[in-house]
Formats: structure tokens, sequence, C-alpha cells
């Protein structure tokens, strides 16, 4: 847990542990219209962006795809963070390093992180976890991943 909204009763959960090194797209360009990037809409635009892809028979390996397929401790509601939630990931680091390595995941990479956040149909917002900065990326390219989930 690295992160609890004002209520105290909802939050966020990182991963112990990068899932892979993907594209956020495997082949081609398109628009999926996930665009949400505030707290809580990584989840709606993980489950676009993988009903668009499935749409168009593109089945491979991508970022939604590898972070909604993920399961731990008998979770299986994990999914692509938000340009937000990734940040708020980048903001709490070192907490979130602390307590992925004491439970046998491993610390974040000093690299670029993908959100579920698209940009638009050829490009999505990634963030570089070695200062923080988020901007667009093409989506063919090779990036983190780190699912997160909502309690």
């Amino acid at each position: 847990m690295f992160w609890v909204d004002e209520t105290g009763q909802h939050g966020l959960v990182a991963a112990i542990e990068d899932q892979a090194f993907t594209k956020w797209r495997p082949d081609g360009t398109y628009a999926t219209n996930a665009k949400g990037d505030e707290v809580y809409a990584g989840n709606m635009n993980t489950s676009i962006i993988i009903s668009v892809h499935s749409a168009k028979d593109d089945f491979g390996d991508h970022a939604a795809l590898v972070c909604a397929n993920y399961n731990f401790d008998s979770f299986g509601d994990w999914y692509l963070p938000s340009k937000e939630e990734l940040n708020l990931m980048w903001q709490n680091k070192e907490t979130i390093n602390t307590t992925a390595i004491a439970n046998g995941g491993s610390a974040f990479t000093n690299a670029y992180y993908w959100s579920s956040t698209e940009y638009d149909d050829q490009l999505a917002w990634i963030q570089f976890f070695f200062n923080g900065n988020q901007f667009e990326n093409p989506k063919y390219g090779d990036n983190w991943d780190r699912a997160v989930r909502a309690f």
C-alpha cells in the first residue's frame, strides 16, 4: 500500500516487482480512447485498451494485458496505472521499494514506466523513475510495466 485517500478507506497497492518490459501497443497504431489520467482511472483504461486490442485481433503481449494478467497474493484485479497513479508511485517510490524488497520483490529501475493513459493514436504517457518526468512516448517503444490495484 502506497497511497490512501482522504477517507482512509480506499487507496492503491503497487506490485512488488516489475511485470515486464513491453510495448504499449504491440503492432500498428490506432487510438483506444483510454484517456483517463486521474486516480482510479487506470483500471478502466486497462479494460478499454484490452477490449480495443482484442477487437482488432491484436493479442500480443502489451503493457495493459501483462498487468491485467498479474496475480499475486490471491489478488487478480491488477491493472496498468493511469498517469496520475503512476506519478503517485513515483512520489512514493522509496516506500514501495522498501516494502517490495522486504516481501521478496524488487525496487523500481531508474528507467521509463508505462501508464495506461493514451496521449493520441501514436503516443501514450510514460514516467521516468530517475527524475519523475512524465511525457508522451511512441506506443511501439519498450518500457517497464508495474501493476497497481485499488482497494
